[in-house]
């Protein structure tokens, strides 16, 4: 139920800013939606552990159920309907094939991990996955009014951007999943200390994506996005290299790649949507949003299979060794990311 309103909730932000902004702000007022979503990664774990500890569990829900009411009544009093309301065909087909499509990938990934490639739980989900998707695609291409028109794909600028975007949120994920974990049972820290490890680089990342928004407003998607991939790709290096990392290479690793994360995510978004018309913004808010999750849980997947492959096959620290890999496979996505700015991201402020 939480999934329902967070997929409804969070796209509808991003097309309220798309809708309402004056292009000239655009950029500085996507960073400040970005941002809002970073604050939550950073303050939702230290707010759990701190009201757990002072109070008990139940008023996570207790406190989150405030907010909630509060943001409902912020909604009604702020957000207004400013385009003519029309009638809509849903359509069942192409939600359902999509749904099961995303659904049985994204079970096939994370599974990986925990069962044989062959078996049915993961090669089972992902053919049928292929399948769905490839249903998606039939029925949908020559539809004027799909539900998610797949001719977006065409626009090669709006496509590579969004592999940009996707890619990137994959390291995020990974590394947000590995570095909890590496502090535990490599750096034999506390669990207190796994919790509060990542908090710093997530507070920076914030801070990064309102920055990036600015500047992209006076120079250009291009300035922050490029600075921010290479800003990641040298803490992937770094942590290549000076793998295996104390507590404090962590931080500082961490911070300096979610300081360069904060600076290209939200601006890949921005640009990549500037690049089609106004009428398909909101498709395109989808495609991002859909497969920013779907993203994540690749990443998480994707470092606990090379984890549990190592702990598996090796007599030694097999996190250590699966953290590793990890960090070489991100490196390679993460300089595909770069070319991929160098070549599709445009040189001059869109007009």
């Amino acid at each position: 139920m939480q999934g329902i309103g967070t997929g409804i909730g969070l796209p509808l932000m991003y097309n309220i800013i798309l809708a309402e902004v004056p292009k000239e702000k655009l950029g500085f007022m996507m960073g400040i939606g970005t941002m809002i979503t970073a604050c939550a990664v950073a303050f939702g774990p230290v707010f759990g552990g701190i009201v757990t500890d002072a109070l008990n569990w139940r008023w996570i829900f207790i406190i989150s159920l405030f907010l909630i009411v509060i943001s409902l009544l912020t909604g009604i009093y702020s957000i207004r309907q400013i385009n003519p309301l029309q009638k809509v065909k849903i359509k069942y087909g192409q939600w359902l094939s999509l749904a099961v499509a995303l659904v049985c990938l994204m079970l096939g990934f994370t599974r990986i991990a925990k069962y044989s490639f062959l078996s049915v739980p993961v090669l089972g989900f992902l053919v049928l996955g292929i399948i769905s998707l490839l249903i998606w695609l039939k029925i949908s291409w020559s539809d004027k009014e799909a539900l998610i028109s797949p001719q977006l794909f065409k626009n090669l600028r709006f496509s590579m951007q969004l592999i940009a975007y996707c890619f990137a949120k994959i390291a995020t994920l990974a590394l947000g999943f590995i570095f909890p974990i590496y502090v535990q049972a490599v750096n034999h820290g506390s669990v207190s200390l796994a919790g509060w490890i990542t908090f710093p680089g997530a507070v920076i990342n914030a801070l990064m994506a309102a920055l990036a928004g600015k500047l992209l407003d006076k120079k250009g998607a291009r300035l922050p996005i490029i600075i921010g991939v290479i800003a990641s790709l040298t803490s992937l290096i770094l942590m290549n290299i000076l793998a295996p990392l104390s507590s404090i290479a962590i931080v500082l690793l961490y911070v300096l790649y979610y300081g360069g994360y904060g600076m290209c995510f939200g601006s890949l978004m921005t640009s990549g949507l500037i690049t089609l018309s106004k009428a398909n913004h909101a498709q395109g808010n989808a495609i991002f949003n859909t497969l920013q999750q779907f993203s994540g849980a690749l990443g998480t997947a994707l470092a606990g299979t090379l984890i549990a492959i190592a702990q598996n096959n090796h007599v030694g620290n097999g996190t250590a060794i699966g953290s590793k890999w990890t960090f070489m496979v991100l490196l390679v996505l993460i300089i595909v990311n770069l070319v991929l700015a160098l070549v599709f991201v445009p040189k001059k402020k869109s007009k």
